[in-house]
């Protein structure tokens, strides 16, 4: 029987943070969560709803019930995929972040990959099937806008009231289904300032997400021309070791289509961290 070449231990380090970190998330979920079924947190809700607002174990449940719906909705996101995409692990952006700082890798496009991809890896990715349903909403930096609470400024430097519209909305990118965005058809039309006037965009710019990902090394990237969204391109670096992961950009973060490691030099290697 031939021996099937295993992966390197780096390369199996680096498939094991991508494989784990939906765990993750989802275990920190759930730590909140079961944090706030104490008998004190239920209490100050029960006294909240009441009107009790000063009451010392209101406080207390005020203050960790944005942390609870935040938690939910993460748990809820990431077992709703566990049940739709069984062989997809899900991920952050945060942790994708995370994992290419410290093992030097960079994040593009797919047609930005020069590198080397399994026939096997070829077979995984055409099988992959995404719901629509689950696609990643475009984010939108708005670059000049006017009748913001710099109005003042707006007329003679209209930037000044995009700066102001992303501080209001608390993002440095704003999703394209944000509540505070006004859309006349397809086109950005303005966006409301925190007392409900209408500030009105003159220039945005509109990042989507249409294309799948994919995680490597720089040599074996195109980036030529490639613009920084948030702080997936923060650095570029050249590393040795390959690890190619392909990604699918998704509501909350991405699913892991596929990884490989050193397969350059060997088509028949089983990638035993998906397996």
């Amino acid at each position: 029987m031939e021996k099937v070449k295993s992966y390197p231990k780096e390369v199996q380090e680096i498939h094991h943070a991508f494989e784990t970190a939906g765990d993750k998330i989802l275990a920190e979920a759930q730590t909140i969560l079961k944090d706030c079924e104490t008998k004190t947190i239920h209490k100050g809700k029960r006294l909240l709803s009441l009107g009790f607002k000063q009451s010392k174990e209101a406080i207390i449940a005020d203050g960790v019930i944005g942390k609870e719906a935040t938690a939910k909705e993460t748990a809820d996101l990431v077992i709703s995929y566990k049940v739709k995409y069984p062989n997809n692990k899900f991920i952050t952006e945060k942790q994708v972040e995370a994992i290419c700082e410290k093992w030097n890798l960079v994040c593009a496009p797919v047609d930005r990959y020069k590198g080397f991809v399994p026939e096997n890896k070829v077979i995984e990715i055409e099988r992959f099937k995404f719901n629509s349903n689950d696609k990643r909403q475009p984010l939108i930096k708005i670059l000049s806008a006017w009748n913001t609470d710099t109005w003042l400024l707006d007329f003679m430097f209209g930037f000044t009231g995009g700066i102001a519209l992303h501080n209001r909305i608390g993002l440095r990118l704003i999703p394209a289904n944000h509540p505070k965005l006004y859309w006349q058809g397809s086109n950005l039309f303005g966006a409301y300032n925190d007392n409900g006037e209408l500030a009105y965009v003159e220039k945005y710019e509109v990042t989507e997400f249409k294309q799948k990902l994919i995680c490597a090394p720089k040599k074996d990237m195109d980036l030529r021309g490639l613009k920084k969204i948030g702080s997936i391109f923060s650095s570029f670096t050249t590393v040795v070791v390959p690890d190619p992961v392909v990604l699918q950009p998704c509501n909350g973060g991405y699913l892991i289509i596929t990884a490989w490691g050193d397969e350059a030099t060997d088509e028949n290697v089983v990638n035993q961290g998906m397996n």
